[in-house]
């Protein structure tokens, strides 16, 4: 879901601004991917320690 709400968030022209050339378009996107991907994986991480610490509560549901 977060995935998807993402994916029709950003202004189609602000991309194009942000990307610029259209032939560095895929160097741009598999940046933002990658960079997005390790931010993720951080903030999973940040939530485990904090649910082993006790900071948050979490139930196996």
């Amino acid at each position: 879901m977060l995935a998807r709400a993402h994916s029709r968030s950003i202004d189609p022209r602000i991309l194009a601004g942000y990307a610029g050339v259209s032939e560095r378009m895929d160097g741009v996107i598999a940046r933002y991917a990658v960079a997005y991907a390790d931010q993720t994986e951080a903030d999973h991480a940040a939530l485990g320690q904090a649910v082993r610490d006790g900071r948050v509560p979490a139930t196996d549901a």
